[in-house]
């Protein structure tokens, strides 16, 4: 897609909040998902595309209001259905913020095994295009 922004552009506009490894580790897990055969468009590319195509006539992306940002935590115990606190999980949460919408994505991401868990609803709706879509 030609009016897609830059890579180079793009990574001026992502906040990456993250200091350790583990954080780094679980981002690159969640960002570079391809679904369950592993081919075709990875999650970060996904939610980009999708980002861009809601915004048709703007170039949503370029906007001075639009900020993306990640974080990653431990995963709290109360958000882990079966599992264990303390192990190898880790909440990530990709935030895309404009002047009239703010929306989170959030995965709880195994990064021994990494196993993507969506959280919420925006997560859950990307990964399946990936799985499902593409």
């Amino acid at each position: 897609v030609p009016d897609m922004i830059a890579p180079s552009d793009l990574d001026k506009k992502l906040v990456e909040n993250l200091v350790s490894d583990e954080q780094n580790t679980a981002w690159h897990i969640v960002k570079s998902y391809k679904g369950a055969d592993d081919d075709g468009f990875n999650l970060f590319d996904t939610m980009i595309t999708q980002i861009e195509n809601a915004y048709p006539n703007e170039k949503i992306l370029k906007h001075n209001d639009t900020m993306l940002t990640v974080s990653v935590e431990e995963a709290a115990a109360h958000t882990l259905t079966t599992r264990s606190a303390g192990s190898a999980f880790y909440e990530v949460n990709f935030t895309f913020k404009t002047y009239n919408v703010m929306e989170k994505y959030i995965w709880n991401v195994n990064i021994e095994t990494e196993e993507i868990i969506p959280i919420s609803d925006g997560a859950r709706k990307m990964m399946n295009i990936v799985d499902f879509y593409d």
